[in-house]
């Protein structure tokens, strides 16, 4: 027989629960099989290098409009397009 999921108020209590023996919740009729594929990003990498690139004024407008309505800085969106460019070749 399953367990009710109690009701958590707090960080401290999901802490507390979390530290407990989870198997009485578990609904191994519910498991179904499943395959994660993590891959790194170069994005994801500590940012150590600096690179200077010069962009007429236009360009670096329209870069910035571009990063901005994805919700994303600039300096990033430039960095996925560098990474999208390479995953290309």
């Amino acid at each position: 027989m399953n367990k009710q999921l109690p009701n958590i108020k707090t960080d401290d209590e999901l802490a507390d629960f979390m530290e407990g023996d989870l198997t009485e919740y578990l609904q191994p009729e519910k498991f179904y099989p499943t395959q994660f594929t993590f891959t790194a990003s170069l994005e994801d990498l500590p940012k150590t290098e600096n690179v200077h690139v010069r962009f007429s004024k236009q360009l670096l407008e329209a870069v910035k409009a571009k990063a901005a309505s994805k919700g994303i800085s600039y300096q990033k969106y430039i960095r996925r397009i560098l990474e999208t460019s390479l995953a290309e070749a």
